[in-house]
């Protein structure tokens, strides 16, 4: 299910240096989680490599859970945000040379993988309509595939109607194939997929554009 919790309980913490496996740990306020990133800066400082891992807990109204198998035959699937981008982004992060990228474009697909924006402004607009909804962590056409497996239905998605960034699209000119992979592969982008009713659709379109979070039929 996709990320809905208007309160956080707890949070699972794993560390993992270079010179040592550290214990996990369990994280109870925020200054906890704060004092071990400080902690993983020191040791970038000090030249020694630091991972971090960590799952969160929370908990949503009752009657607020929007569950991934709730979709049926008819609905209207959407996605938040563009695709694509934190793949290219990884790709660029590991030293992959995109033709024809300015640095505004590349920062911006770098950013987009180092930093994913969570689309808090949209969990009442989801809430209040989407009858399934994940995020897009695995890709978009294994996302997809769930999400269709989960509603016992096909899905019909138009490449064409894919948003992508002016980032991705600019990379698309000289890299077509590499572009396409990313956008209906790549995964890490955690936008957030979702299915609503026929009826709701106009209403869900205006209420995410109020919200100022920007949602494409697919």
């Amino acid at each position: 299910p996709v990320l809905l919790a208007h309160r956080t309980h707890w949070a699972a913490v794993g560390m993992l240096l270079a010179s040592a496996v550290g214990s996990p740990a369990v994280a109870q306020t925020s200054s906890t989680l704060e004092e071990i990133v400080v902690t993983a800066q020191r040791r970038e400082q000090d030249q020694q490599e630091a991972g971090i891992a960590v799952t969160a807990f929370g908990a949503v109204p009752r009657d607020g859970f929007v569950p991934r198998s709730g979709a049926r035959a008819g609905d209207h699937v959407l996605v938040s945000g563009t695709l694509g981008d934190a793949a290219l982004g990884l790709k660029l992060r590991a030293g992959g040379q995109e033709s024809g990228l300015g640095e505004a474009h590349r920062a911006h697909l770098v950013g987009r993988y180092l930093r994913p924006e969570p689309r808090l402004a949209l969990i009442p607009v989801l809430r209040s309509y989407a009858t399934a909804a994940l995020d897009v962590s695995d890709g978009l056409v294994k996302d997809l595939t769930r999400l269709a497996a989960a509603a016992g239905a096909g899905i019909e998605v138009r490449y064409s109607a894919l948003p992508q960034s002016e980032a991705v699209r600019a990379a698309s000119v000289n890299s077509p194939t590499t572009v396409e992979q990313a956008v209906l592969g790549g995964g890490d982008d955690y936008e957030v997929l979702f299915a609503v009713t026929d009826a709701d659709l106009a209403d869900v379109l205006a209420e995410a554009e109020a919200v100022g979070v920007p949602v494409t039929e697919i």
